[in-house]
């Protein structure tokens, strides 16, 4: 008998199953035959998700559910077929039903969470899905691992959550369910998978300014800390992209200082543009409060500023001049930064017209009389006077400071 014979014969058989060997046998063999992407579109052609719905919902063996929930999820991972799967009211509903049931097989609803953070990578499926009360049975999932019991289920829920919150208009709703307190749990954990859908989690729910505030007061900052020194990049990555987001906003910007300014400026010399761009941006907003350079300049966070000027990063360039402009705001910095050689890039960034955050950050050194000296002798002069001859330069109201 060829596979596509099999797989019809196990979906026709599993409408009427007649036992639970029977059970068994159709919910294992589809599950096999899901593994294989080629008949994916097949077993939803044939009906095959609705047979496995109605196994996972109306069989009471443990092992059939499993793997009728692991076929499903197998199937809904071709993104092609996730509109399709996601049209089958029956199937939706099963999933979500077996999410939330604290009583269900701990294996069938790590497989069903699965199935939906699949689904859910499909924007267009949001809506549908979350309207069947898709958060309330993830979330429970995620209070289920909240002791350290069934980290792999919270790894999944996480899943699921981090495609929903990638659309901000159901973040109220996430937040409210008190899903931010769960995922700074489980990104302290020791499963470093789990971790790392916790903080893709978190990130996605930075994206609505509101919550940037409410996740400090619910202590994401110290699975930050500790996460930083991940050796799995990608963890490291979520760390500078959260913290980016949490020192946008001013209330947060004191504690963030005071408690992981350190850690920032580890990240600052992390070696990844992505992780350098994202901290740097970081500092330069920590550094629009005048109360928080001093602390930055003890922390010995100038030196690798000043390197990342130099950047081949577009980006971390950029937003390492915007750091130092807002620190050459505060009279008392121009010598500290002339000491660590910032003049040299930034006179480099004015000379090809790359960045007017050099030329801001110049003009404000200048004010400082002991410092002319040194910009002039770092070379600024021909550049600066170039600059402000070039017509339509639109920082030239800061060289002719």
């Amino acid at each position: 008998m060829t596979v596509t014979n099999q797989l019809e014969s196990f979906v026709a058989r599993g409408r009427h199953p007649r036992n639970v060997k029977d059970q068994r046998e159709i919910s294992f063999g589809l599950a096999e035959l899901s593994t294989n992407e080629d008949l994916h579109e097949r077993l939803v052609n044939k009906g095959g998700i609705s047979t496995l719905a109605n196994l996972l919902g109306t069989c009471q063996d443990s092992e059939s559910q499993q793997f009728a929930a692991l076929a499903i999820a197998n199937t809904a991972s071709t993104n092609s077929l996730c509109k399709e799967i996601a049209k089958l009211n029956d199937v939706l509903e099963s999933l979500v039903d077996y999410v939330g049931n604290e009583a269900g097989d701990p294996i069938g609803r790590q497989y069903c969470a699965m199935a939906l953070g699949n689904l859910l990578a499909d924007p267009e499926n949001h809506e549908s899905i979350v309207e069947m009360s898709c958060i309330s049975a993830l979330i429970t999932m995620l209070q289920n691992c909240s002791d350290g019991r069934e980290l792999e289920a919270g790894t999944y829920a996480a899943f699921a959550i981090s495609n929903i919150a990638t659309d901000c208009s159901y973040h109220e709703r996430i937040v409210d369910e008190g899903a931010i307190e769960l995922l700074v749990a489980l990104a302290c954990c020791d499963d470093e998978e789990a971790r790392r859908h916790g903080m893709i989690s978190l990130r996605g729910l930075c994206g609505t300014k509101s919550n940037r505030q409410k996740m400090l007061q619910k202590g994401i900052l110290d699975p930050l800390i500790l996460l930083s020194r991940s050796y799995n990049k990608d963890i490291v990555k979520e760390v500078s992209i959260i913290l980016n987001c949490l020192s946008s906003e001013d209330e947060n910007k004191e504690e963030i200082s005071y408690r992981a300014m350190s850690t920032l400026i580890s990240l600052l010399m992390s070696g990844d543009d992505n992780v350098e761009r994202h901290s740097c941006c970081a500092v330069a907003n920590l550094l629009e409060i005048s109360d928080i350079h001093l602390r930055f300049i003890e922390e010995r966070g100038l030196p690798p500023l000043v390197s990342l000027c130099s950047s081949v990063d577009e980006g971390c360039r950029e937003e390492a001049m915007r750091a130092l402009a807002n620190l050459s705001f505060n009279l008392e910095m121009g010598e500290a930064m002339v000491k660590e050689n910032a003049l040299e890039p930034l006179v480099k960034a004015v000379d090809n017209d790359q960045c007017r955050f050099a030329a801001l950050t110049i003009a404000n050194i200048a004010t400082h009389s002991p410092t002319i000296i040194q910009i002039v002798q770092a070379g600024a002069i021909r550049p600066l006077v170039s600059s402000i001859s070039t017509s339509g330069n639109p920082w030239s109201e800061y060289l002719t400071k």
